[in-house]
C-alpha cells in the first residue's frame, strides 16, 4: 500500500516537473506566433487537468503526453544562428591560425569604453609566439554579491602584451541577460579575445569590482591552455552553441578547458559559485602561498588604483602593480 502510494507520488511529481519545464520552454519559445503567456498557460492547464483527471480520462492523459512530446521536439529543433543581429561588441568572434610557434588571432577586440553605450569600436589582428608566453592570470569581476562573478583569463607574453579571454552571453541588439532564460536556449555563447584595456575597462565603466590574481602555471600547460582557448573560439565561430547558466558559462567552460589540457582540478561547488574561485585556486596551489589569501585579494583589487592609458602594455602593468607573482622567487639574502 505504502509502496503504491510512493510510486504514484513519484509519477505525479515527474509529470508535474515535466509540465513546468515544458511550460517554461513554451514561454521562451512560443509556437505558432502565440503570446508567451498563452503558450505556457495552455500546457500548464493541460498538465493540471491530466494530473487531476487523467486516471479516469485516459484520452486527457494521452493528450498531455502528446503535448510534452511536441514540446520536446520543439526543444530539439532549436538551433543557434551566427546570423542573429548581435550587439556591436559581440558581432565578431575570434579566429585563430596556428603555424608552429606563430599564432595569428583575428577579431581581437580593443574598444575604448567611455560608457556601455559610448565607445570607439576597434577590431584587430594580432600575432604572438607561443614560446614567448610567460604568464596566466585570473580576473574576477563582481557584479552581484560575493558568490557571483565574471571570470576572465589573460595570457601574458615576454614583450608585456596580454591577450585576455572572456566567455560571455552573445546578446543580440536590445537583449538583456537574465539567469532563468539562460537555461532554455535563449542565449548564445561567445568567446571574446581582447586587449585587457577593453575587457577590464568595460568593467570599470559599468562599474564592477574587479580583482586580479597571478597564477602559478607551468608554461607547457599554459601554452596548451591558450591553444585550447583559440581552438574553441574558432570552432564557435563556425559552429554556434547555446549558452547555459550552469552547464556552459564563464566558469564551467574554463573548467572544461583546463581538464582538456591535462590539469586535474576537482569538481567543486565553487566552480558554480565562481565568486569563490580564488579560494579554490589558493587551495589547489595556483596562487602565491607565501601571502595569505585575504592579502592577495586586497592587493589584487584594481579599482582603488585604476588609471587609464592608451598604452596597452603600461595598462596591463598598472593592473598588476603590487600584486604578488608566484613565479617570482624572493631574493636570497
Amino acid at each position: 500500500m505504502i509502496g503504491s502510494i510512493a510510486r504514484r507520488a513519484a509519477v505525479t511529481g515527474a509529470l508535474a516537473a515535466a509540465g513546468s519545464l515544458g511550460a517554461l520552454t513554451l514561454y521562451f519559445h512560443p509556437p505558432f506566433g502565440l503570446p508567451p503567456q498563452v503558450a505556457a498557460a495552455g500546457l500548464l492547464a493541460l498538465a493540471l487537468a491530466a494530473l487531476a483527471f487523467g486516471g479516469r480520462r485516459r484520452a486527457l492523459l494521452a493528450l498531455y503526453f502528446a503535448a510534452l512530446a511536441a514540446t520536446a521536439a520543439l526543444w530539439i529543433s532549436l538551433e543557434p544562428s551566427a546570423a542573429a543581429p548581435f550587439r556591436t561588441e559581440l558581432a565578431r568572434l575570434p579566429l585563430a591560425r596556428i603555424d608552429g610557434d606563430r599564432i595569428e588571432v583575428a577579431n581581437v577586440r580593443n574598444f575604448d569604453w567611455r560608457s556601455e553605450q559610448d565607445y570607439d569600436a576597434r577590431w584587430e589582428t594580432r600575432t604572438y609566439a607561443l614560446s614567448q608566453l610567460r604568464s596566466v592570470d585570473l580576473f574576477e569581476t563582481y557584479w552581484m554579491g560575493p558568490a557571483i562573478a565574471h571570470t576572465i583569463v589573460s595570457f601574458g607574453f615576454a614583450d608585456g602584451r596580454h591577450l585576455a579571454f572572456s566567455v560571455e552571453v552573445r546578446r543580440t541588439q536590445g537583449e538583456e541577460y537574465a539567469a532563468l532564460p539562460g537555461f532554455f536556449r535563449v542565449f548564445q555563447l561567445a568567446y571574446v579575445a581582447a586587449d585587457e584595456r577593453d575587457l577590464i575597462g568595460l568593467r570599470h565603466v559599468r562599474p564592477e569590482d574587479t580583482y586580479v590574481f597571478r597564477l602559478r602555471v607551468d608554461m607547457p600547460r599554459a601554452r596548451a591552455l591558450l591553444v585550447e582557448y583559440l581552438r574553441r573560439a574558432s570552432d564557435l565561430a563556425a559552429r554556434p552553441r547555446f549558452y547555459n547558466s550552469v552547464a556552459a558559462n564563464c566558469a564551467t567552460e574554463i573548467f572544461s578547458m583546463v581538464r582538456a589540457v591535462g590539469f586535474d582540478p576537482p569538481f567543486d561547488w565553487r566552480i558554480l559559485a565562481n565568486g569563490y574561485l580564488p579560494e579554490l585556486a589558493y587551495e589547489e596551489g595556483l596562487l602565491d602561498a607565501r601571502v595569505p589569501l585575504d592579502e592577495l585579494r586586497r592587493l589584487g583589487r584594481i579599482e582603488p588604483r585604476y588609471r587609464d592609458t592608451t598604452d596597452s602594455v603600461a595598462y596591463s602593468a598598472m593592473l598588476r602593480a603590487g600584486v604578488p607573482d608566484p613565479a617570482v622567487q624572493p631574493e636570497k639574502k
